[in-house]
């Protein structure tokens, strides 16, 4: 029999390698006089452009044959009364309503992630996305914003948490201090989507110096003196685009499982993708594989066990996502569709 070896690191990390796109669509939101906002760190279609460029890149690296593909940058007139949005109130709910019932005004479209950039100015910056399934699908950005926001809101629309989610701080004498945040005296750090993301670790957004304010707070030790799995750690956390510690860089492996669970649910994200990802796992002890990541509460769903029955469920253009071992067949692609290892070598044929 034939053997084949697919390992996570085969492809070189290029956009050329990209097989499964999300579809993004980026609206300025001009002011009153038609014009673009004058200052900001994101003010221009080249700036958007050129962020897509690098999160793309970052995107490559993790060899999951996804990107972003940036189907237009559109200026958006008509709609000033969102150009100094005020994120303290953050009644971004008025937009969502109002935007996919004028889709021509808005340029809303069902088929891409609609991101609109507003002029908010002054020290105001960062975005607000919805969770899937919760009926809300904008992303809106203020022009004040670091590089990484776009993916970062991305990650949300795609169901993540930040690795900080449920971060604490107190007083000195162990009293909540809520009004202070990094100003206040303790920091307690949290692990964000700890019920299902297991590939980071605890994390506070008051840590901006180094990567040891994470390992200490882990480990009690500095980076350096870590163990290379616990360095791993401290880094997926350090450098990942869910945290505050800008600009991230990184998805993880149970990250990007996640987000490619929602990208694959007809009810969430698919509308944005061009196609999807099937799972396959030799060792999966899931009822009914049906191609998630993982099984369900019930036990049900998660990866599929065979390559074969990977590809006979692929459409043309999806992926599928091979998890480590020997899978001892020798299937036939008769389709277009792209075989990828994840988290370590895969051997098809006999071993």
């Amino acid at each position: 029999m034939k053997k084949f070896l697919l390992m996570a690191t085969l492809l070189a990390p290029t956009l050329a390698f990209a097989q499964l796109e999300w579809r993004l669509s980026v609206k300025f939101i001009l002011d009153s006089n038609g014009n673009l906002p004058a200052s900001g760190r994101i003010n221009s279609p080249a700036i958007v452009t050129n962020q897509l460029v690098t999160i793309n890149q970052n995107l490559d690296r993790l060899g999951r044959g996804y990107r972003l593909r940036l189907d237009e940058v559109v200026l958006v007139p008509g709609i000033s009364q969102w150009f100094n949005y005020d994120f303290a109130k953050n009644n971004k709910s008025a937009l969502e309503a109002t935007a996919p019932a004028n889709p021509t005004t808005y340029f809303w479209r069902t088929d891409a992630i609609n991101v609109y950039i507003c002029g908010t100015s002054g020290t105001n910056s960062g975005g607000l996305c919805s969770f899937p399934n919760t009926g809300q699908n904008i992303i809106l950005v203020a022009q004040n914003s670091f590089s990484d926001v776009i993916i970062h809101e991305a990650g949300h629309f795609f169901s993540l948490q930040h690795t900080h989610q449920g971060e604490l701080y107190q007083n000195q004498d162990g009293s909540t201090c809520s009004t202070n945040n990094c100003s206040c005296a303790v920091w307690i750090p949290a692990q964000g989507d700890s019920g299902r993301i297991q590939d980071t670790i605890l994390d506070h957004q008051c840590y901006t110096n180094s990567s040891n304010q994470v390992a200490i707070a882990n480990y009690g030790m500095p980076y350096p003196s870590l163990q290379p799995f616990q360095q791993k750690l401290v880094l997926n956390t350090w450098l990942n685009i869910m945290s505050y510690h800008s600009p991230g860089r990184l998805f993880t492996d149970d990250q990007l499982d996640a987000m490619t669970d929602a990208s694959n649910d007809s009810g969430q994200r698919f509308n944005v993708a061009t196609g999807r990802t099937w799972f396959v796992d030799r060792q999966n002890g899931c009822l009914q594989p049906a191609g998630g990541s993982g099984c369900t509460s019930f036990g049900f769903g998660g990866p599929l066990l065979s390559v074969a029955s990977g590809i006979n469920a692929a459409a043309p253009g999806d992926i599928v996502l091979i998890r480590p071992g020997n899978y001892n067949e020798q299937p036939t692609i008769y389709k277009r569709v792209t075989l990828r290892a994840t988290r370590g070598s895969v051997t098809i044929g006999k071993p």
